[in-house]
């Protein structure tokens, strides 16, 4: 299977650093907070910096030690779910379908996030919709995450053509779209609905493949 593409920090837990690490945590916490709240009320084009940091109960200069852009800020609950996707295809061993494995590692990556986590990937989900220079972050995101995810499919699948891959890669990628799009839809935060849907659109893709699918025609105008 896979290798995970994250290398994991295997030195001793130190006091002190953990303590930064844990104040730097809270720190970025509340600067994506401070963009969703006032993205959402005022636009994101029209929310500045400085607005944000006084938002967050920081200055301007913090903000950037955390992220270059708002529009960053606001896809980092995605980019969190991903690295931890990716670290935790790693700890999935060989299994016969694609499809349990990508399953099990997005469960794996769901469960070490927290509550605020799934209130904060809510609130950028929803301000994606209305601000298109987030849209377009979060299109740079997934064009990153979708090469770190082909070339694990690459080392794991290799003795499958390439045009196998590429479709496995999209098939993946749209069982997560969908689930991702019907879980902000039903207006959940339970990561277990989340678990179920994706669950359900990987077996749908090893279950009911194209050949099994009838064509009617197309729909006619009126």
């Amino acid at each position: 299977m896979a290798h995970c593409v994250i290398m994991r920090d295997m030195s001793p837990a130190n006091p002190a650093s953990n303590l930064r690490e844990t104040k730097k945590h809270r720190t970025r916490g509340r600067i994506i907070d401070a963009v969703l709240r006032l993205g959402t009320d005022d636009g994101l084009e029209a929310t500045t910096i400085a607005a944000i940091a006084a938002e967050a109960d920081i200055g301007p200069r913090t903000f950037f030690r955390f992220f270059p852009t708002k529009e960053a800020a606001v896809v980092a609950p995605e980019e969190e779910l991903f690295r931890n996707l990716l670290d935790a295809l790693g700890d999935v061993g060989p299994t016969e379908l694609l499809g349990t494995a990508f399953s099990r590692a997005f469960d794996i990556a769901l469960g070490r996030l927290d509550t605020s986590w799934r209130h904060r990937f809510r609130g950028a989900a929803q301000l994606l919709e209305s601000s298109p220079s987030a849209n377009a972050a979060a299109m740079v995101l997934c064009a990153r995450t979708r090469e770190q995810l082909h070339a694990i499919l690459r080392d794991s699948l290799q003795e499958a053509p390439q045009h196998v891959i590429e479709l496995a890669l999209e098939g993946v990628l749209s069982a997560w779209r969908l689930a991702r799009r019907d879980w902000i839809a039903e207006g959940s935060t339970d990561p277990a609905r989340l678990h179920a849907l994706i669950r359900r659109n990987m077996q749908t893709l090893e279950e009911r493949p194209l050949a099994e699918l009838t064509f009617s025609g197309g729909a006619t105008g009126s």
